[in-house]
């Protein structure tokens, strides 16, 4: 079985074996399945945060040097 072979069948057994809503599970884990909660905190977070395309993004670089030259320094900006 492949790892995506084994992420559908758990998928499929996790929707087929739903564990009821305030059940023994909920209370074991403490952790409420409150997917309304859930769904509307998500709801408010997508109208308050910008689309992927107008969000700002930091000069890009990174700290490992290329040099060009035995010796050179580091700087940022440089590939």
């Amino acid at each position: 079985m492949t790892a995506q072979n084994g992420l559908e069948t758990t998928i499929d057994w996790l929707l087929a074996n739903r564990p009821p809503r305030g059940g023994e599970l909920e209370r074991q884990i403490g952790d409420p399945f409150d997917y309304e909660r859930e769904d509307a905190l998500l709801a408010r977070w997508r109208a308050t945060a910008p689309a992927p395309e107008e969000a700002p993004l930091p000069e890009q670089g990174h700290q490992y040097r290329h040099p060009r030259a035995p010796g050179e320094a580091w700087s940022a900006g440089r590939g």
